[in-house]
């Protein structure tokens, strides 16, 4: 039983070793909010730099990213939806089952449209990516400082 403490410790240390509950909370939201930018295989490297521009935690910031990855697959189609209606351009039939069709993937003309389609997701995550950052950094914030105190 000591000795997992000792590994909780010694990963507690490699990500959160030295820094304030802000950073950590900083690094914790960034990696939800870009992880969850619908252009898929995008968000490790907006990660990359984003955590070279504000200095954060890069493993942790890594971590995050990933952890959301599915959540990301999952929220891809609603967002599109979603971009589609508040721009004015009706639901479209894109489904799982549908994108799953291997003829379309050797039509070019799929690939433009899914760039397009992907453009109206892209346009609601632009809308609601800072509220987002601030609940989850607030939250995370809150949690680390409860958590450190224990």
């Amino acid at each position: 039983m000591k000795s997992l403490q000792k590994i909780k410790d010694k990963v507690g240390e490699l990500l959160y070793g030295g820094l304030s509950p802000d950073k950590i909370s900083a690094a914790i939201a960034t990696g939800i909010v870009v992880g969850l930018f619908p252009l898929l295989g995008t968000t490790s490297l907006l990660c990359l730099a984003l955590g070279k521009i504000f200095k954060l935690n890069h493993l942790l910031l890594q971590a995050v990213n990933q952890i959301v990855y599915p959540l990301q697959l999952l929220l891809l189609i609603p967002l599109i939806q979603l971009g589609r209606i508040v721009l004015g351009q009706g639901v479209t039939d894109i489904s799982l089952n549908k994108l799953s069709d291997s003829e379309m993937w050797t039509d070019i003309s799929f690939y433009t449209g899914l760039a397009l389609q992907q453009l109206y997701a892209v346009f609601i995550w632009a809308l609601l990516a800072v509220p987002l950052y601030l609940l989850i950094s607030k939250l995370s914030r809150q949690s680390i400082t409860l958590w450190s105190e224990k």
